[in-house]
């Protein structure tokens, strides 16, 4: 809401960036970042916040590289 209120002109509302994260989180997680946007895709049946969600996911999958965490896909098979 604040990123609406001082940046009006990009018309961004909660439910827009709620499906960024989405697939931003999606992205971390599994380390999958285009598996990410494309579910999130599927989910809303648009591509209007394609460009948005490819930055995020790209993001947030190098920033938990980066930060050297596990994906979920490791991490379950350690436990086993």
């Amino acid at each position: 809401m604040l990123w609406a209120r001082f940046l009006p002109f990009l018309n961004a509302t909660p439910q827009h960036c709620a499906i960024i994260g989405i697939a931003a989180f999606f992205a971390s997680v599994v380390r999958a970042p285009l598996t990410g946007i494309i579910l999130a895709v599927e989910l809303t049946g648009s591509f209007v916040l394609f460009l948005p969600m490819l930055v995020a996911s790209f993001v947030a999958a190098t920033v938990a590289s980066l930060l050297k965490s596990l994906s979920i896909y490791e991490s379950l098979s350690e436990v086993r």
